[in-house]
């Protein structure tokens, strides 16, 4: 049985049509708040455990998921959780070694423009650490709690924030 790190880690190919495909569907999660992009991470994780090709899709449509799953705060537990992994690994490729210093600037330039910049920043960076299924709700949620609060001092603040629960 895949476990909950193993699903969110995986990654998969990713081409450039791909990456402007996953882009999109994080774009098209930004009205939602914080609460239900977890829930939604927690949806996805469910459907991808059940079907592993589903890991190259960031626009899945994984309510149906929900009827075989706990509700409410184990669904915010389980996204929380998800989102955890995700952020320590883009931490490790923004500011620590494992990452470029083309990502890092690209991210930093990124953020000083707009949301929307970020966040197409953030969807690509997280490409080589997670699949596309994950990738899109969790950079709209980087971009929201880490990375706009804290553009000028970014990688001290998150890590100090990578203790903290997100909600």
């Amino acid at each position: 049985m895949t476990t909950e790190t193993e699903l969110v880690t995986q990654t998969v190919p990713v081409d450039d049509a791909k990456a402007q495909e996953t882009t999109a569907a994080a774009e098209s999660l930004v009205p939602m708040d914080t609460e239900n992009l977890l829930e939604e991470l927690a949806r996805r994780e469910a459907a991808a455990a059940k079907e592993g090709g589903v890991l190259t899709d960031p626009a899945l449509d994984s309510g149906y998921a929900t009827a075989e799953m706990a509700l409410g705060d184990d669904l915010k537990e389980i996204g929380d959780r998800l989102l955890k992994v995700i952020v320590r690994r883009l931490h490790g490729v923004i500011c620590g070694g494992s990452g470029s210093d083309e990502a890092r600037k690209k991210l930093a330039e990124a953020i000083s423009v707009s949301e929307t910049a970020a966040i197409a920043a953030v969807t690509a960076a997280l490409l080589p650490v997670t699949s596309p299924l994950f990738a899109a709700p969790a950079a709209v949620i980087i971009v929201r709690e880490f990375l706009i609060p804290v553009a000028d001092e970014l990688c001290d603040y998150w890590a100090e924030k990578l203790e903290d629960p997100v909600v």
